[in-house]
Order: C-alpha cells, then structure tokens, then sequence
C-alpha cells in the first residue's frame, strides 16, 4: 500500500511501552538489540521499553546489516531482540554462525510480520532463545496489540494464536465492511482500537479505516482473523490475498498450514 503517517501522541507511545511488557521486575540488566530503522515503530517501543526498567538497547548499525546484528549478539551478549522469520533465517545461514548457540545470551524473541509457523519458532531455538512469542501489531498501534501469555497453552509451540488482547488494547472481529462484531471462532476482519492506536493518518488520509463508537476509536486492518473459545487471537491472513473460488473465502495461510502437515514435505514462503 501507499506509506501513510502515523499520527502518535505520547500517551499512545507511553500506554503502548508499560502495559506492553510481559516482565515487570527483572534480576538483571535486560540488553535489547535493535536492528530496525531507529524511525520504525518497533524500533520505538523496544528502546522506551528497555529503558523503562533499566535496561540497555544495543544498535547494531547506522543501516539493517545482518553481518552487524551477528556481531552484536555475539558481542554485547545481547538478551532480546525482535525479529521477522527471513531475519532469523539470514543469521542461521550467516557463513560466521557456527551452530554454538552457547556463545547467545538471548532469552527472548518476539516474532512479526507475518504468519508465523512451527518452524520458524524452531528456527529461533536453534538461536538459543528461552522464549519465542508471536505477537500481533501495526505501526498505527505503536505497534502490540496482542501478546499475553498468561494462558499456558500459548507457550506451547504448535498452538497457533498470537496472544490474548494486551490491557489498554481492544480487539474485535467484526463482518468485511461494516462494524457488526462476530461471534467467537468466526472469522472476519480484525478491527484493533484502544490507548496505544492511533485515531487518524497524516493529513486525514484514508478516513474510512476509522471510525468512532461508543468503545472509543476503532481501525479497521485490513486482516482476517478469529478469537478462539480460549480468547487467543488468531491471524489467518490479508483480506487482500483471499482465494474466492465457488463464492467461498479461502485463506492461503491455511492451505500451507495444512500441506505443512504432510510428512516429507516442506512448505516456505521464505526467500
């Protein structure tokens, strides 16, 4: 799509930066590297978290440069960063990667971007990460809106959600182009709103991806999802990528979910 500005106040980035954290009282001093753009939104809240409890924030390099993050790692024993899928696969390739998984410090990992599978959590262990958590979000939340893991079950590997809504945050699934709110386990579009999400683009560009109701100030994102019995989120894909065929929507992510299953067979969507 067109790059639109995101419009943030303070109180989006501060409500995003403390009730995003799944930790409040750490032992030790947290090293979070960030190997995004400094202007990107993820960039944005894993600094002002860091630094909200006193860690440290390690930037690799002026430009995203796989060779700089490696060496980071290694180097300042970096224990968190956030990552897309490719990424992790570029340091697991890197000629300088040895497999010593040993010589990581790294505790946690939050994956993005995308859809993200079973292998692409396994790819993260093999970096040596305690944690490897899904979560969900948009430059125009600041970003997070889903990653709780107070259920058990979502710290398992093939459970397939992203988390449960963060406090501040509001979810609903709601019927393709109208606000009429679905029930549990149906699928529709994803309309994301809350303390952290801003109301409104640079220059009141695309004003119908918002609206205003009773809850407060809606987006509509543009994906298709469900909330499952349990109150987990689940991502199915983008509207715009939807197979139609027979009048019925289907979502390629569940065809490569599926064909994933098939032994012997290997699915990436990887480059």
């Amino acid at each position: 799509s067109v790059p639109k500005g995101c419009c943030h106040t303070a109180s989006n980035l501060w409500s995003q930066s403390y009730d995003f954290d799944p930790e409040t009282e750490l032992n030790f001093v947290d090293k979070w590297l960030v190997h995004t753009p400094v202007s990107h939104i993820f960039a944005i809240n894993g600094s002002l978290r860091a630094w909200r409890y006193g860690g440290s924030v390690v930037f690799a390099s002026k430009s995203f440069d796989i060779n700089m993050s490696l060496k980071a790692l290694k180097g300042h024993m970096c224990t968190r960063m956030s990552a897309v899928p490719t990424l992790v696969q570029a340091l697991l390739s890197h000629p300088e990667w040895d497999d010593g998984k040993e010589s990581l410090a790294l505790r946690y990992v939050s994956l993005g971007g995308t859809l993200i599978k079973g292998e692409d959590i396994q790819m993260c262990k093999r970096l040596g990460s305690d944690a490897v958590i899904q979560a969900y979000g948009m430059g125009e939340g600041a970003p997070i809106s889903s990653d709780r893991r107070v259920d058990p079950r979502l710290l398992s590997d093939d459970y397939p959600g992203v988390g449960k809504v963060l406090p501040g945050a509001h979810l609903r699934i709601c019927e393709l182009g109208s606000q009429l709110t679905l029930n549990r386990n149906v699928p529709g579009e994803l309309h994301i709103g809350g303390t952290s999400v801003i109301s409104g683009y640079l220059n009141g560009v695309n004003p119908e991806s918002f609206y205003t109701d009773e809850h407060g100030s809606w987006l509509r994102t543009g994906d298709q999802a469900s909330i499952d019995d349990n109150g987990v989120l689940q991502i199915l894909g983008r509207y715009k990528d939807l197979i139609i065929r027979g009048g019925e929507n289907i979502a390629p992510a569940k065809i490569e979910s599926h064909m994933g299953s098939i032994p012997g067979l290997l699915v990436s969507t990887h480059q």
